[in-house]
């Protein structure tokens, strides 16, 4: 699926649906992201840089179109960093670091984005 596909994929969905299926995908990501704390064969994590970089791109998009620039600009880097294709090598060590504080974070974002709409 294309960025504009994913765009009218959320453009269709209405707000409600949107933030709860987003929110489902922050919580599976976060999962994800912490489930890399153990110990996997290298395709794991692969395929988690490459859910990690659509989902990024997912919630890049829907903060422009929320009109929130500085998320979207996080988001964007964060799935740059995450992107399968130039492996960045920052270590075992660091990238456990960096799962569980954007899984933390995910979490926290979703608790929030939920809070707001109840």
């Amino acid at each position: 699926m294309t960025f504009t596909g994913i765009g009218i994929l959320l453009t269709f969905l209405n707000s409600g649906m949107q933030s709860s299926l987003l929110n489902t995908v922050k919580v599976g990501l976060a999962v994800l992201l912490f489930l890399c704390l153990l110990d996997w064969p290298y395709g794991y994590f692969m395929l988690v840089r490459v859910v990690a970089t659509v989902c990024f791109g997912v919630f890049a998009f829907a903060e422009k179109e929320a009109g929130r620039e500085g998320t979207m600009i996080l988001f964007i880097a964060l799935g740059l960093l995450f992107q399968p294709l130039v492996k960045l090598p920052l270590g075992r060590e660091l990238w456990n670091i960096v799962d569980v504080l954007l899984g933390i974070g995910l979490l926290v974002w979703a608790g929030a984005s939920s809070k707001a709409k109840s």
